[in-house]
């Protein structure tokens, strides 16, 4: 049974190694992989200052982590990362409806590149809603692509 709890910095490694290794994804923000050191520092960042993360485990393995951050005092923005291990299997959609549960009481927005089609689908599966497009918006490397815009209250 997959659970989802607050993220606390006893979860640093493993949630390194998953951004570590989603990184290499077709469908990542990133042009380019980085740094270990750079992504450690990301992920301290998720500890404080406006940020967070919510860890989902089944029997004490992680499946994966949703990263948040304020954009305003009631919204707050979504990255979903799942561990190798438990992609393919149609989780998505539970994770997100999960972490939205934890999340009651803000509005949760997400860019998802248009290539991303998976985590549109399973977004929509979620019960977010699709509010927009935004066709030239650019990833950390510098190149430009789409993004769909989708929110859950």
């Amino acid at each position: 049974m997959i659970t989802v709890r607050r993220a606390t910095t006893d979860d640093m490694e493993a949630l390194l190694n998953l951004l570590i290794e989603n990184q290499t994804l077709e469908s990542s923000w990133e042009s380019s992989p980085r740094t270990t050191h750079e992504l450690h520092n990301v992920l301290c960042s998720y500890f404080g200052n406006g940020r967070f993360a919510n860890v989902f485990e089944d029997n004490e393995s992680l499946v994966g982590a949703c990263f948040h951050e304020h954009d305003s005092e009631l919204t707050i923005n979504v990255h979903l990362h799942i561990h190798k291990d438990f992609r393919g299997k149609g989780l998505a959609h539970k994770l997100l409806a999960m972490d939205a549960a934890l999340c009651k009481g803000f509005v949760i927005v997400s860019m998802v590149p248009e290539s991303n089609e998976k985590l549109i689908k399973a977004m929509l599966k979620a019960n977010y809603i699709a509010i927009g497009y935004v066709p030239n918006c650019w990833n950390q490397g510098g190149n430009i692509m789409g993004r769909v815009i989708l929110f859950k209250e």
